[in-house]
């Protein structure tokens, strides 16, 4: 099974702050509860962000916000600087940040040249001290994370909750958790809406109103993006069929998995797999998506 779509960030270098540089040809829907900057370096995609769809190219940057229901495809392969920062990082210094909610998705939109420069400035600077580990550099990284977020406030309209909608936004996103939860286990098997709601004691017409309203996309697109996902990962093994990773992802019909292949990457799943099978220039084989590590991701930040 894949990593719950109801994504848990580990920290490993720095409390409140991840960073890494990812390439992504397909990421199915999932949250986290963390803000993300989606930046692009190099290449062009779509980002899905609760059924609204943003085309972007290199130089957009992307906020999520915390909780926020959003997927990536890119038919050549698109590089990100991703950063997750924890709802709690500042909340000694500015405790609003828990509460904040972005009301633009596509930061760099319309944006002043300078402005946008200046982030760049700022975001490049982060990566290469996160990556680059030199010395003091958790220190260059906290300091840097708290000057972006600065100019996100500056350059973003945004909505600064009171405790009480909070909470009652929590109680909202403690059932997209649970839904999450419970498709990311099941969705290889046969499951229902009706089963849901019965779950969240709810009626179907009420949860499914409520699913699309909360993820952007129906119940059957979710679960189908997420059998896709695992098709994309399972066609590295060469022992598999078409028909055995249709199966074993979920789908009911190779047919309809044939068609989600052709209508996102152009292409057969047989054709899909031996492009899959290629090695590129990086020596990295192509999948669904992939992290560079320290040396590929500084080398990747300084090209573009």
């Amino acid at each position: 099974m894949p990593q719950n779509e109801f994504e848990t960030i580990s920290y490993r270098k720095i409390p409140h702050i991840n960073l890494f540089i990812n390439r992504i040809f397909y990421r199915s829907f999932h949250m986290h509860r963390e803000m993300e900057l989606l930046c692009l370096l190099a290449g062009e995609c779509r980002v899905n962000v609760r059924g609204r769809i943003w085309a972007v190219q290199a130089g957009d940057i992307l906020l999520i916000n915390h909780n926020e229901v959003h997927g990536i495809e890119s038919a050549d392969g698109a590089d990100f600087v991703i950063l997750q920062v924890s709802n709690h990082m500042l909340r000694t210094y500015y405790p609003g940040f828990r509460t904040t909610w972005f009301e633009k998705t596509v930061v760099t939109e319309g944006l002043a040249k300078e402005r946008k420069e200046e982030l760049w400035r700022v975001i490049r600077a982060l990566a290469v001290a996160y990556l680059g580990e030199e010395e003091y550099y958790e220190l260059n990284v906290v300091g840097k994370t708290a000057e972006l977020l600065r100019l996100l406030y500056e350059s973003c309209p945004h909505t600064v909750y009171s405790e009480e909608k909070y909470l009652e936004r929590k109680k909202v996103l403690g059932r997209v958790s649970r839904l999450a939860d419970s498709i990311s286990e099941r969705y290889a098997e046969k499951m229902s809406l009706q089963e849901l709601a019965e779950e969240e004691g709810l009626t179907v017409p009420y949860l499914s109103h409520f699913f699309r309203e909360q993820f952007g996309v129906s119940f059957q697109e979710y679960v189908n993006n997420l059998r896709f996902e695992n098709a994309l990962r399972l066609m590295a093994n060469p022992q598999l069929s078409i028909n055995d990773i249709a199966v074993t992802s979920g789908f009911s019909d190779v047919k309809y998995m044939a068609r989600l292949f052709r209508e996102r990457f152009s292409m057969t799943p047989g054709e899909y797999r031996k492009s899959a099978g290629k090695v590129e220039a990086t020596g990295t084989l192509r999948t669904g998506e992939m992290r560079f590590g320290r040396e590929e991701g500084l080398a990747i930040l300084k090209r573009a």
